[in-house]
């Protein structure tokens, strides 16, 4: 978003309300009672929600009226800011949000609100998605040492030794392995468990007729580990993945770590590109270990797929 929110290094209150507002939303979901909007306004989690939905969006718009500011040359004080170069010289390229700020539909600029609408999608979709992911590939690759080994190899193959090099879009496309551990990874550990439609119009699914307006909630932990089209779901297994299997095509919607249809995630390629090259320069770094060996992670399945307690993880640098 063309913006430092630092953190990693300082206490967010941002990412503290979206982690504190997920867990409301997830305990709403299963909650027939509060399902209902009146019953919900009388319980004790209301307020906590209203506070963290405030400071989500007032921290959104805080940044797009940085922004566009920026675009305009101004800081607060009216004086000039704007660089069209970066510290090497380069033309500097333009964050997703100065695209935002640019756009017009029929000729008309969006609205803070609009735009705030679509920041927040990837600001509050798109990062504890990827941490989830991330932490989840360190955990299996610690766990299979002969996986890591290959991914290792692989990476200084295609990259090198040093991580100093630029990591290229077509150097990720080359780590061919890598992309079968992160979709084996993905199956198994979803960021995402579950998700949720609403019908349309009445479907009959199984035989049972579905009226419209139902809401239906898709487990997609449940799918991803049904071995009808997953034999030994439980066993770490990336070659599943090679094309001559065809995993993918023995049902289309059988795997969809990000969703499927119409409505399926739209970061999901800038996504898997950060997950490759994160995890690829991690692994040259170090040699990852489990402190407890064949230690099984208890889950906590909320709006994200997160491990219950810490990962005890040892990094050794290579």
């Amino acid at each position: 978003m063309g913006t430092e929110s630092n953190a990693q290094t300082e206490e967010s209150g941002y990412t503290m309300a979206v982690e504190d507002i997920s867990e409301i939303v997830f305990w709403r979901m299963f909650n027939a009672v509060y399902n209902n909007e009146f019953m919900f306004k009388l319980s004790s989690k209301f307020g906590t929600y209203k506070k963290c939905l405030k400071t989500i969006r007032e921290f959104t718009l805080s940044i797009i009226e940085k922004r566009r500011s920026a675009l305009i040359g101004l800081d607060e004080n009216g004086e000039n800011l704007r660089k069209d170069v970066d510290s090497s010289g380069l033309k500097r390229k333009m964050a997703l949000l100065d695209i935002l700020l640019q756009t017009t539909i029929d000729g008309r600029p969006l609205t803070n609100e609009e735009i705030r609408e679509e920041v927040d999608t990837f600001m509050f979709a798109g990062h504890d998605t990827t941490a989830s992911a991330i932490t989840f590939l360190l955990y299996v690759m610690a766990k299979y040492p002969e996986v890591q080994q290959k991914v290792y190899e692989e990476a200084v193959s295609v990259l090198g030794d040093s991580i100093e090099t630029p990591i290229t879009l077509s150097a990720l496309n080359d780590l061919k392995y890598l992309d079968l551990v992160v979709k084996e990874s993905l199956r198994m550990f979803p960021p995402v468990p579950y998700i949720s439609r609403s019908t349309i119009k009445e479907v009959e699914l199984s035989g049972c007729n579905i009226p419209v307006d139902t809401n239906i909630t898709v487990g997609i932990y449940n799918m991803h580990h049904n071995p009808k089209y997953f034999p030994e779901p439980e066993k770490f297994i990336p070659e599943r993945f090679e094309a001559e299997r065809g995993v993918e095509k023995q049902h289309p919607y059988a795997y969809v770590p990000f969703s499927a249809g119409s409505r399926n995630c739209i970061g999901q390629k800038f996504a898997q590109y950060e997950i490759k090259s994160k995890i690829s320069k991690v692994v040259r770094l170090c040699r990852m270990e489990l402190i407890r060996p064949g230690y099984e992670p208890p889950l906590k399945a909320e709006m994200i797929l997160k491990p219950q307690d810490e990962l005890p993880l040892k990094f050794f640098p290579r």
